[in-house]
């Protein structure tokens, strides 16, 4: 049931990243909130804001990754499915632990 939980949550999160792309690169950019900021530290908010984007792209890209190395798909429907012995075995196993954690560090 928590497997099924954290991958619909991935799913959703995929969503709803692309919908905020979406938006954010087809309407006016707002008004800079660091306008009276450093040039360095406007770039540097620009860069871990992007940042954000791609590290949650990459945890959604090793999950779904992870989904379809071990079959665990069918779990989203509700269907009984074996599980790895251990997900650490999945290729992009190590990857979604790294982004994770450096998703946490610039949160």
């Amino acid at each position: 049931a928590l497997l099924r939980l954290h991958m619909a949550s991935g799913l959703a999160i995929l969503a709803l990243l692309v919908v905020r792309l979406v938006v954010r690169l087809s309407t006016k950019k707002p008004v800079n909130a660091n306008a009276d900021a450093a040039p360095a530290l406007r770039w540097l908010a620009t860069a871990n804001h992007w940042a954000l984007y791609l590290l949650t792209a990459a945890m959604v890209s090793t999950g779904l990754g992870m989904a379809q190395l071990g079959g665990l798909f069918p779990i989203l429907g509700g269907q009984p499915v074996e599980l790895p012995k251990s997900f650490s075995e999945l290729p992009p196993y190590a990857g979604h632990g790294l982004f994770a954690t450096v998703l946490s560090g610039l949160l």
